[in-house]
């Protein structure tokens, strides 16, 4: 068997009762056979490329493909030839291997998202400082307090910056960062980073 190959396959017959076969001159006895060649790897079909027809008599077993056909019977080949469309199974292998790839892809970035937000949550120590969004173009600092099981204590800045945060920013000027400690849930905190409002900054 050949690697990756075409072949042939019918997918209409219709019956010519007004066509006389041009070798035994017997009427009736013709039909047209519509076909589609698909390419197929290992033999598995692939999709189809390619779409002809030929004419067969019933009586004589002669065959004359499309290219010879005079043309008047041309023309209701061409007519006859649209009607039919490749079937489903000709798509078999591409469409296979298209969700293979596809659940793959969605399993893996599933997978590394869930590893970067495990790996995120825990990061969250005391002392680190994050840049968390405000709005579009507005964003302040938090310092993170204290860790509980399901919680989180920050100090939030109590300035607000936009465009690029300064060089100078001195994190540990004693009124950057408010003195009260404020609660923020882990789910709160997963929610956020999954929107991309906040990540870690220092």
């Amino acid at each position: 068997m050949k690697i990756f190959s075409s072949k042939p396959s019918q997918v209409g017959k219709e019956n010519l009762p007004d066509v006389t076969c041009a070798y035994c001159h017997q009427k009736g006895n013709v039909d047209m056979h519509i076909f589609y060649r698909y390419y197929h790897l290992f033999g598995i079909p692939m999709f189809p490329h390619r779409r002809g027809g030929a004419i067969m008599c019933h009586n004589c077993k002669h065959v004359t493909n499309a290219k010879l056909f005079p043309i008047d019977l041309k023309e209701r080949y061409l007519e006859i030839k649209s009607k039919y469309k490749a079937p489903w199974w000709h798509y078999f292998g591409s469409v296979s291997i298209t969700i293979l790839v596809v659940s793959f892809l969605s399993i893996r970035i599933f997978a590394y998202g869930t590893i970067t937000l495990n790996k995120f949550l825990s990061s969250i120590k005391p002392n680190v400082i994050y840049k968390y969004s405000l709005s579009k173009k507005k964003y302040t600092f938090w310092k993170i307090a204290r860790v509980n099981k399901d919680s989180v204590y920050y100090f939030p800045s109590n300035y607000q910056f936009s465009g690029t945060p300064p060089k100078e920013i001195d994190f540990s000027a004693e009124d950057f960062f408010d003195s009260t400690e404020r609660l923020y849930l882990k789910s709160e905190f997963k929610t956020d980073f999954e929107a991309s409002k906040i990540k870690k900054y220092k």
